[in-house]
C-alpha cells in the first residue's frame, strides 16, 4: 500500500460513503493541487533526475493516487502540460484526466506552496475538501441548485501521523489472511505508476 495513507483516514471513510451512497450523483469533475517550495540546492534529491526527483514523481503521485481513489481506478485519457527545472526534473505540472465524461484537473509544483485543497462536483451536489485534502479537517456538501445550501458538514480529525490508519488496515489484512487491501488494491498501485510513466514521457 506504499504509504498512501490518505485512503485510510476518517475523512476518506466519509468520502467513500458519500460516493457509494450517491450523495453527489454521477461524478462530473474533480480538482486538486499539491505544491511545496523546495530550494534548488546543489545535489538535492528532488532536483536530481537520476534519483526520481521532480514535482510529478515526488508530489504528483499523491494526486494521481487520490484521483484513482475518487473515481475507482485509472483514467481513460491523460493530457499533461508543464515545464522542467534547469536540472531536467519536472517543475510545474498540470494534468487533465478523463474518466468517461468526467474530468479531473490536477496541479503540482516544486517552487510554491499551493492551497492543497480539493473539490468534487457531481450531478446533484459538490463536495469541498478542506486543506490539506489528504488530511482534511472539514468536508462540506452543497446542493447543486440556486441556493447552494450546505446540506451536510462533516468535522473530521486526522492523527498527526496519518500512517497509523494504514498500519491498522495492514494489520486487519494480515489477521484476515489477505494479501492486499480492499481499500487500496494492487491494481490501483499499478495504474498510478503507469499514469506517472505516461505523464513523465508526455512532458518530454
Amino acid at each position: 500500500m506504499e504509504a498512501m495513507w490518505a485512503r485510510f483516514t476518517p475523512a476518506a471513510d466519509v468520502i467513500r460513503q458519500l460516493l457509494e451512497n450517491g450523495a453527489l450523483g454521477e461524478l462530473q469533475y474533480f480538482r486538486a493541487d499539491l505544491g511545496e517550495y523546495f530550494a534548488p540546492e546543489p545535489g538535492a534529491r528532488l532536483f536530481d533526475p537520476e534519483l526520481g526527483g521532480g514535482s510529478l514523481l515526488d508530489l504528483g503521485v499523491y494526486l494521481l493516487a487520490y484521483d484513482a481513489f475518487v473515481f475507482g481506478g485509472a483514467p481513460d485519457q491523460i493530457d499533461v502540460s508543464g515545464n522542467r527545472a534547469v536540472t531536467g526534473v519536472s517543475a510545474d505540472v498540470a494534468l487533465t484526466l478523463r474518466h468517461g465524461a468526467a474530468i479531473s484537473q490536477l496541479f503540482t509544483t516544486l517552487d510554491a506552496r499551493t492551497p492543497t485543497e480539493a473539490f468534487l462536483k457531481g450531478a446533484n451536489a459538490v463536495l469541498e475538501i478542506s486543506a490539506p485534502f489528504y488530511a482534511p479537517s472539514a468536508l462540506t456538501l452543497r446542493a447543486n441548485d440556486a441556493s447552494s445550501a450546505v446540506t451536510e458538514r462533516y468535522a473530521v480529525r486526522t492523527q498527526a501521523d496519518g500512517l497509523c490508519y494504514e498500519a491498522a488496515e495492514a494489520a486487519r489484512c494480515v489477521a484476515e489472511g489477505r494479501t492486499e487491501s480492499r481499500l487500496h488494491p494492487l491494481e490501483d498501485t499499478i495504474g498510478t505508476l503507469r499514469m506517472l510513466d505516461r505523464a513523465e514521457a508526455m512532458l518530454d
